[in-house]
């Protein structure tokens, strides 16, 4: 987009830098501003066009077709364009959810994290660090980061006006009946829980549990499923959707649960966390119906354990509580089996900005 903005519109290219920003860009936490760029020639609008075309294309031609659509936002800098970075009013945003101590019990990167009050960018040059590392919020006003919220609800506003556009392109060109439509997320964003903001190393299930939307041809609407599943599934669900062969695949076939016929089809799920830089960061994740254990294989005083039917939403980290070595212990092994470490894979930086 920058070179089709740069050639097209050369007079709105600078709109994007927080200088523009129509209102004060808060002090206390450098990547929250409104966005001056007008909505038309936002980015989530210009791939939303360019998807657009693309289905009126493809849809007047015989042969079916595919389309991967991805959109940056939701993410940081939380600086949506107007209307949307005034659709909700900061001091109605539900409040991040913190325990007193919580992160004395969490391994010790945790109190660390980046300062807010720097530029969120990486410098030409520099080092790359872990991309999007969290921060802390003890030094972010608390309307600050209602702001923050509050722009982030306004760029999925934003996103779901898009995909709705997407759908009326289908409709419009007779295809979306015979059309599934998949809608997921690579990860979710911290958003000040655990007095916490962005993502970066911790499997907290802010960042894991994504939303995975799917309609089409034979899938009843309002279906809701709670079933452990993974991303790595998707692969071999859309390939029994549209009836091919069954690819080689560490995923599952999700259409038994889509269409009814069962309840679950995974005891648990893997997560692994590959650092740029810090190799103590390394984390490997098993993650069952009822509990949440993390490893750091490079720094083993590290772990995370939590009882996840009685601390859903992980705030008090059992790892270092004897009466509970067991549990760590079995669940250790399942890693151990499934999932042995490997901290060198390669991590090579392609680009940063």
């Amino acid at each position: 987009m920058p070179a089709w903005l740069r050639q097209n519109h050369p007079e709105v290219v600078d709109l994007y830098e927080p200088e523009a920003s129509p209102a004060s860009r808060a002090e206390d936490l450098k990547e929250v501003w409104k966005s001056a760029v007008p909505p038309e020639l936002h980015y989530t609008s210009w791939i939303a066009d360019r998807a657009v075309d693309f289905i009126k294309h493809q849809s007047k031609r015989p042969e079916p077709f595919g389309l991967f659509v991805s959109f940056p936002d939701p993410h940081h800098p939380f600086a949506p364009p107007r209307p949307y970075c005034d659709l909700f009013r900061p001091e109605r945003m539900p409040r991040p959810t913190i325990r007193a101590g919580e992160l004395e019990r969490m391994p010790a990167y945790l109190g660390e994290g980046d300062d807010p009050k720097n530029e969120p960018y990486i410098a030409s040059g520099e080092q790359p660090r872990e991309q999007g590392f969290l921060l802390r919020t003890d030094d972010i006003s608390a309307e600050t980061l209602a702001t923050a919220i509050a722009h982030t609800h306004g760029m999925v506003q934003m996103i779901d006006d898009a995909v709705g556009r997407l759908l009326e392109a289908l409709a419009g060109t007779g295809v979306l009946e015979d059309t599934y439509v998949l809608f997921t997320s690579d990860h979710g964003e911290l958003l000040g829980d655990h007095g916490l903001l962005r993502k970066g190393p911790p499997p907290y299930r802010q960042l894991l549990q994504v939303p995975l939307v799917l309609c089409g041809p034979g899938i009843r609407p309002g279906t809701s499923l709670g079933a452990l599943t993974s991303h790595i599934d998707l692969f071999a669900t859309v390939a029994s959707l549209l009836g091919l062969p069954t690819p080689a695949t560490d995923g599952i076939d999700l259409k038994p649960l889509i269409e009814g016929r069962a309840t679950a089809v995974r005891d648990f799920l893997f997560a692994e966390y590959h650092p740029r830089r810090d190799a103590c960061l390394y984390n490997q994740s098993v993650i069952t119906k009822d509990w949440r254990f993390t490893r750091y294989p490079n720094e083993p005083a590290w772990g995370e354990l939590f009882d996840l039917s009685r601390d859903p939403w992980e705030h008090w980290n059992l790892f270092s509580e004897s009466e509970f070595s067991s549990q760590a212990h079995r669940l250790n092994s399942i890693l151990d089996q499934g999932l042995p470490p490997q901290p060198l894979i390669p991590n090579e930086v392609l680009g940063a900005y």
